[in-house]
């Protein structure tokens, strides 16, 4: 069953410090709902320590998918279907301006370019309906 975004936001979250990403993303997610970016919950420095304290049963959180790869394997961690959920970011390959391009600079731009996402989780499979 999908959850609305009004019910989500009632709960407990633990989130990481101010401007960080995923703490942005949060906020913008929440950002139409009056007040509920006023204390968004418990900050918490470090995704793993979000991650046990969701376990423990402390709060539920707002975190990159890329990170729960093994606790959702092993059935620690499950994902909520949340309307207007998942958020996607987009990554950037950067190099500074006044430096040329290497040759395994650029080889390592190709190899994300065509290999990349294979590297993140298929989370798709462990959304629970």
């Amino acid at each position: 069953t999908r959850i609305a975004k009004e019910i989500a936001a009632r709960e407990h979250f633990l989130v990481r410090e101010h401007g960080s990403g995923t703490r942005s993303g949060l906020e913008f997610f929440f950002g139409e709902i009056p007040d509920r970016n006023d204390h968004l919950g418990t900050e918490m420095g470090s995704n793993e320590t979000i991650k046990q304290a969701v376990i423990a049963g402390l709060g539920i959180a707002f975190i990159s998918g890329h990170t729960i790869g093994q606790e959702l394997e092993l059935g620690r961690l499950r994902i909520l279907d949340v309307e207007g959920m998942p958020i996607y970011r987009q990554w950037f390959v950067i190099s500074r301006a006044d430096h040329s391009e290497t040759p395994v600079m650029a080889a390592f731009g190709s190899f994300l370019a065509e290999n990349g996402e294979h590297y993140l989780p298929n989370l798709d499979t462990y959304l629970k309906t």
